[in-house]
């Protein structure tokens, strides 16, 4: 990839950390172990983790799309927009081939931007 669509990438990534689409997840626990009861719905605030993560996401409340660009020796943090594990979304790298088109489009024809 050339740096122009990994610069987009990485602003597409802060976006999402700093607006989630979908700020919290709700799962039906089937576990019969532990404190939790099976049936019950567990509520998680992914935009709170994403906000408030200073571990993961050092300053987390400045944008800064600079986390998510590649450096030598490190490893861009975990985009949690589109879910984790076995419940990931299947779309996703159509979702971003999709988002990176279309702003290069709306750029390159108001801003001149180049690939």
């Amino acid at each position: 990839t050339d740096s122009a669509d990994e610069a987009l990438r990485a602003f597409l990534s802060e976006v999402q950390r700093c607006y989630p689409a979908a700020p919290f997840t709700m799962r039906n626990i089937t576990c019969k172990y532990g404190r939790v009861p099976p049936g019950f719905n567990i509520t998680y605030a992914i935009a709170g983790t994403l906000l408030d993560d200073k571990v993961s996401y050092p300053n987390p409340s400045k944008f800064d799309m600079d986390r998510w660009l590649k450096k030598r020796g490190s490893k861009p943090p975990q985009n949690w927009a589109f879910g984790g594990g076995c419940r990931t979304c299947p779309g996703r790298f159509l979702s971003v081939a999709e988002s990176v088109a279309l702003l290069r489009a709306v750029l390159s024809r108001k801003h001149g931007f180049q690939r």
